[in-house]
């Protein structure tokens, strides 16, 4: 489910070049956010009728792009549970996460990238500059259509 949810994101959003540009995805969703000091790496605040996402400005540039992403993801997926004040559980978080993972890189962009580059872990580190995520983002989307 986290990955047609992405899919569809993308859709209607991305614009097909790489990185994914977030800000006009969270505008999209008539987001607003922010980057500031933080005691976590991110959160959704509503209000008034306003999604408002903060990101810790101290986590690295792609740690914060993954942190936004994650965070789209619980207002897409998990919209009622936030809006109704409830706690997100392990699994919400997981989906979170997976949903982050196949918005900044999406499933043609990987098939693509398997089906061009050889094996090896300069293929991860090629993948995940050109999608701006962490090496472990892009191997684990690379080990989602190899495995």
């Amino acid at each position: 489910m986290p990955e047609w949810h992405a899919e569809q994101a993308l859709k209607k959003y991305w614009d097909g070049k790489l990185p994914v540009r977030l800000g006009p995805m969270l505008s999209g969703f008539d987001i607003d956010y922010y980057f500031v000091d933080l005691d976590c790496p991110g959160c959704i605040v509503v209000g008034g009728g306003r999604c408002i996402m903060l990101i810790d400005r101290d986590l690295p540039a792609r740690a914060r792009r993954f942190r936004a992403a994650h965070e789209l993801g619980h207002w897409i997926m998990h919209r009622s549970t936030i809006c109704g004040g409830c706690q997100l559980g392990v699994a919400e978080e997981y989906e979170a996460s997976e949903f982050a993972a196949a918005l900044l890189v999406p499933r043609g962009v990987v098939v693509r990238w398997l089906w061009l580059y050889k094996a090896g872990l300069e293929r991860q580190r090629d993948l995940a500059a050109a999608c701006a995520v962490g090496v472990q983002v892009a191997d684990i989307r690379m080990e989602d259509f190899i495995f």
